[in-house]
């Protein structure tokens, strides 16, 4: 009778950690956000833009109204050096979705330029992904998403894999976002990962805030 009490508990426990660990395609999706408006700086109501302010990719939709302009953030983080074969471990406080992080990939000018450009030809001078031809992230990442461990790894492989990897994450005006990763992390290749200085400012908090725990904890 005891033995079937305690039964329920380290069924569920175990399916829960069974799940975690959720392996699929991609599945982040692919911003491409070249020639499709004008610059954000200089947009008026209503009107589509793409537009940059420092290392922000600044998006603008139309609302319903036809009177003003939604514009959308993401920061942009840039890994380099991948090789088939690299892993790449992105760590989160909060887990990105589909919308919240993603690959942001380059678009062309029509005179052979690549990047991220305006409606109007301007490029913003942003990093982003240069995948070959018609292709898009789906063809060289596996993902696998541990929700316990607020992790998204990436698998990279595929004939024609870009070296260097521009992800956006959904943030505000200022550059904050709660969806920033924390940590990121390589192996299996030669990938260079970024040390953006939120990241650093963010991991000092969390270790103060450690100290300040024990020493109360200890008092």
């Amino acid at each position: 009778m005891r033995f079937q009490k305690y039964l329920l508990p380290f069924l569920v426990l175990s399916l829960f950690a069974a799940g975690s660990s959720l392996a699929a395609g991609y599945t982040r999706g692919d911003l491409r956000p070249s020639g499709n408006g004008v610059d954000c700086s200089t947009v008026l109501p209503g009107s589509p833009c793409v537009g940059g302010s420092g290392n922000l990719l600044v998006l603008g939709e139309p609302d319903g109204s036809g009177t003003q302009t939604i514009l959308t953030y993401y920061s942009l983080v840039t890994v380099t050096g991948i090789t088939a074969g690299t892993t790449v471990t992105f760590t989160f406080s909060t887990v990105p979705d589909a919308t919240q992080m993603l690959a942001v990939g380059c678009g062309d000018d029509g005179f052979g330029g690549i990047g991220i450009f305006t409606s109007v030809g301007a490029n913003l001078g942003l990093p982003c992904t240069a995948f070959p031809g018609t292709t898009g992230p789906g063809d060289f990442i596996s993902e696998t998403d541990n929700l316990l461990n607020k992790t998204i790894q990436f698998q990279f492989s595929g004939a024609g894999l870009p070296s260097s990897w521009t992800f956006g994450f959904l943030s505000d005006a200022s550059g904050a976002s709660a969806f920033a990763p924390t940590k990121v992390e390589s192996s299996g290749g030669g990938a260079t990962v970024p040390e953006p200085a939120s990241m650093g400012l963010l991991a000092l908090g969390m270790s103060v805030a450690g100290l300040v725990f024990r020493r109360r904890k200890a008092d």
